[in-house]
């Protein structure tokens, strides 16, 4: 540690504590941090920007004789629990060098810590944004952070995108005015890109100068990319692959997927495909779950995780030897997080592999996104522009203060934060109009903030931390919950429910599946299987991640080149590292769509492909901005025809019933978008947007985030429709559209394309192009098509359906003898004809094991007795008789099985039993099975309808 600029004592300190030198970003950053400058530190994963932050921090404290004890003197905040409870045991020890205390601070901190945070209090607390806010409001707590001197944001780029961080922001500026002094501010991140570092810097600082410290020593990343096979089956494939990879490598690998439900499918086929358990680790799972997958990679007891973005950030799992991302990561920052998993300490290669599927768009993206990793050419960070629900909720913990602010203070502390710089006051006092009116706060004289009835229960459960409530899905076939969804894909599904046009139809675990009705009292998607999609993706599941407009377009800029010259696109794709023989059927595709386009893919001049019904227009400004590009031209089009749309980075698909000349109409419609200015553009846009489903959707989560609806609300669509009318232009409107803008479109992407337009050419062709091929067939446009060509696994189905039934119990209730006996169905062979055990007749009455089964049997045996029967009763014991006759007509055949089935199927009774036993006889065994599904569809579907 020789001629550092680091005071001796501190190496000597540092030394004793067993480290042996300092890292480079340690060293660029201690002169600066302990000068007590602002800092952004941005260094790759594993080289020690915790000690760059807090090493400088202690050491200021400890020279200007700060006493331990007595408050908290550095707020430490990071995004995720489980990272404050990793870096808990490393911010101990290091601080406890320098003689200062630690303690985390979460919401599942234990009631024991949270007194002695007040009665002792830690000199560093490791905080997530919401405690933080939380702690802002307590009054003893307040007492203890006024001794504030710094605040160490953690994972900033993961915070800057988010409401979430505007509300740390604004909580910053707080805390300082609490502090009553200038709070020194560093931010630590792994992911900014160069054109985002101001940007971080400017939210960080909030107006004052903040020092960039950014790690230049080379960080290696080593990323392949591997294409499987889609003959056969992909999934076995992928998983085939998957398996091979962590028995070469032999143990410590993390495989990340991007949904939750392909994580725990994913884990599920390796560990039978290993032989041994690969658990999976996403944040549905209970925290002793995941801690306990944690400990178990750790120690070296299990080989792999599969995992969601749930172990992307900092979470300690031990040595990570290769990173397996499944299918493409969609974004470079993703790839590059879950790459520094391995080869985390410094000056190791990070090692990743994507395996993805054999489709020209999503194998050209999966290596973009590797070769753009290994170069470190990051996707840009947006921040949310003033958004009212975070200012909501901050005026809601602003009210609940001692002495709260005016609306006039809270306007100025908010206009010091970048996200809020230009906020009118007029926009505050509608925010604090709507939150007073639904009794959230009460403004006072001079509109000064004031606690109401509702203050309380509104801050204390809301946040903005992405929340809602997930419904079972549940298989009707063979009785068994088979994922869940989260409460917008339901209130899109009960939108789409009115729609003709919508098909019901999701995909979970690779499997399509029928939405039969969506319960909502008892949280669950009733479905039934219709068959297998290989490589569909969940797109409802959570919110897919975008493709950045970057990618998308040196994609097409591939493509565009490799149509006109092959050789030079052949240099590309070897850059980029394909294996030679793929690149070359690649290449074939490209070739062969050129000579029928007899034009080539072209920024200026897009083409606009028509065959087989549909219209592809192929523009390539990434998941947002064609997603906005598409809300634009079906709103143009739908005067003429009605159309609906699909889209993925690279291409928009068209359908109508009116194909003929939709290409034309496409074509069309977008010249007239380039002749509009970005106004507009932007108002058409904002118009779009609240006439989709998404928007109802979003209001719903936005009413809640401000107040309007109680967290825990379950509303229907029809009073959601009813408030979204009444609440036009409010800030709740407002805040939904912006929201919508910021996450789902890309306004500067689809601005920079329609600007540039100078002409579009329209192909018809009889048959679609191979570009069109592999555009229909990318994983996230599959759904519609494998439902369409019935791509189903009838037998699959029919099985499960079997077994299930299998499982079932049935009385019988002997109409000779007046006795019931219960048996299994799967006791009852096939062939035999089962009789009472006790007078051996063959009149049996096949009853379910239930409470109405209990009533059919009261009813017949008041009737055996010569009782007096009311109607309901007589009807009742009618129907065991009608059961009986069934059962003796068919059980003299052998089929008593098919029978037994057949009634203790949901809402089967003897006339829908007759009719499905003559299927089995008319048609055979596998028509009876399907006719027996459908069966129960029909009544999930309807029985809400029915009386009693």
């Amino acid at each position: 540690m020789e001629g550092s600029s680091i005071p001796g004592w501190v190496l000597e300190l540092l030394k004793s504590a067993g480290y042996r030198r300092l890292l480079p970003i340690q060293e660029k950053a201690f002169p600066i941090i302990y000068r007590g400058l602002n800092a952004l530190v941005v260094a790759p994963t594993g080289s020690g920007k915790t000690e760059a932050a807090l090493v400088p921090l202690l050491a200021r404290m400890k020279d200007r004789g700060v006493p331990r004890g007595g408050g908290v003197k550095i707020v430490y905040v990071t995004p995720l629990r489980a990272l404050n409870r990793d870096l808990g045991g490393r911010v101990e020890r290091l601080a406890g060098l320098f003689g200062y205390t630690v303690q985390v601070r979460h919401g599942d901190t234990v009631q024991s810590l949270r007194r002695r945070f007040l009665e002792r209090p830690p000199d560093i607390v490791i905080i997530t944004p919401e405690s933080l806010a939380l702690l802002l409001t307590v009054r003893r707590a307040k007492e203890v952070l006024k001794h504030a001197r710094a605040v160490v944001v953690d994972e900033i780029h993961e915070i800057m995108e988010s409401k979430r961080g505007v509300e740390l922001f604004l909580n910053m500026e707080k805390l300082e005015l609490m502090a009553g002094m200038r709070l020194q501010r560093v931010g630590l991140s792994a992911t900014v890109s160069k054109h985002s570092l101001s940007r971080a810097a400017s939210l960080l600082g909030s107006g004052r100068h903040v020092s960039m410290v950014i790690d230049t020593s080379p960080k290696e990343y080593d990323v392949e990319v591997v294409v499987v096979s889609d003959e056969g089956r992909f999934w076995d494939n992928s998983v085939r692959a998957i398996a091979e990879i962590v028995k070469k490598e032999g143990g410590s690998v993390l495989v990340f997927a991007n949904t939750r439900s392909t994580v725990e499918t994913l884990a599920y086929a390796l560990s039978r495909e290993l032989g041994e358990e690969v658990p999976a680790h996403h944040g549905s799972l209970s925290r002793h779950v995941r801690e306990r997958v944690e400990r178990d990679f750790k120690s070296g007891r299990v080989k792999a995780i599969v995992a969601t973005s749930s172990l992307e950030l900092g979470i300690d799992v031990g040595r990570v030897g290769l990173v397996v991302q499944f299918l493409s990561p969609r974004q470079v920052t993703a790839m590059v997080q879950r790459a520094g998993r391995s080869g985390h300490r410094f000056g190791e290669k990070s090692r990743a592999v994507i395996v993805t599927v054999d489709n020209l768009f999503e194998a050209l993206e999966s290596h973009v996104i590797a070769f753009r990793a290994m170069k470190g050419d990051l996707e840009d960070i947006t921040v949310p522009k003033k958004p009212y629900d975070a200012l909501a909720h901050f005026m809601a913990g602003a009210a609940i203060d001692s002495e709260p602010p005016t609306l006039e203070e809270v306007y100025r502390l908010s206009v010091s934060t970048t996200p809020y710089s230009e906020l009118r006051m007029e926009e505050v006092e509608d925010i604090a109009s709507i939150l007073s009116d639904v009794r959230v706060i009460r403004l006072g004289p001079g509109g000064r903030l004031g606690r109401s009835s509702r203050t309380y229960s509104y801050f204390y459960r809301v946040s903005m931390i992405p929340d809602e409530k997930t419904f079972k899905v549940h298989d009707v076939v063979s009785g068994r919950d088979v994922g869940e969804v989260g409460e917008r894909f339901v209130q899109l599904r009960l939108m789409k429910a009115s729609d003709p046009r919508s098909k019901p139809y999701i995909v979970l675990g690779g499997k399509v599946w029928k939405i039969l009705e969506v319960d909502i009292d008892a949280g669950k998607v009733l479905v039934s299987p219709e068959g297998e999609v290989e490589g569909a993706i969940p797109a409802w599941e959570g919110e897919l991640i975008p493709v950045d407009f970057k990618v998308a377009r040196e994609v097409c800029s591939i493509i565009s080149l490799a149509m006109n010259d092959r050789e030079a696109g052949r240099r590309l794709l070897k850059a980029r590292r394909l294996e030679e023989r793929y690149a070359e059927r690649i290449l074939d595709t490209i070739e062969e769509t050129a000579r029928l386009w007899g034009t080539a893919l072209s920024w200026k001049r897009p083409v606009v492909e028509e065959a087989e019904g549909v219209a592809i227009l192929y523009a390539c400004l990434g998941s947002k901005g064609n997603f906005a590009l598409s809300l634009l031209l079906s709103k143009l089009m739908e005067s003429s025809v009605a159309v609906e749309f699909h889209y993925i980075p690279y291409a928009i698909v068209f359908k109508s019933p009116a194909s003929r000349g939709l290409g034309r109409l496409v074509a069309k419609s977008l010249k007239t978008l380039a002749k509009l200015d970005p106004a507009e553009r932007l108002g058409m846009l904002y118009d779009a947007v609240r006439r989709s489903r998404a928007y109802m959707v979003r209001f719903y989560q936005v009413a809640k985030r401000m107040g309007v609806v109680d967290p825990d609300a379950t509303l229907f669509l029809d009073i959601i429709r009813k408030m979204a009318d009444a609440m036009h232009g409010t800030p709740v409107d407002i805040e939904t559209v912006k929201e919508l803008v910021h996450e789902k479109l890309d306004v500067e992407a689809l601005n920079k394309f329609l600007d540039d337009v100078s002409d579009v050419a329209v192909v018809e062709l009889k048959q679609l192009s191979p570009l069109a091929r592999e555009t229909i067939t990318n994983p996230y446009l599959r759904v519609d098509a494998a439902v369409s060509l019935k791509a189903l696994g009838l037998d699959k189905i029919i099985e499960a359906k079997k077994r299930r039934l299998s499982e079932k119990r049935i009385v019988f209730l002997c109409v000779s003898c007046g006795r019931r006996h219960e048996r299994r169905v799967a006791d009852l062979p096939y062939g035999t004809a089962h009789r009472c055990p006790y007078c051996g007749s063959l009149a049996l009455a096949p009853l379910p094991p239930t409470e109405t089964g209990e009533k059919l049997a009261e009813a017949y045996s008041r009737k055996r007795k010569g009782a007096r029967l009311a109607r309901d009763e007589a009807k009742l014991a009618k129907e065991v008789e009608e059961r009986a006759r069934l059962y003796i007509s068919l059980a003299v055949e052998g089929k008593a099985r098919y029978i037994a089935e057949a009634l203790s199927a949901q809402g089967v009774g003897p006339k829908r039993a007759r009719s499905l036993l003559r299927e089995l006889q008319l048609y055979g065994e596998n028509r009876f099975y399907l006719a027996l599904i459908k069966a129960e569809e029909d009544y999930v579907s309807t029985r809400r309808y029915w009386k009693g």
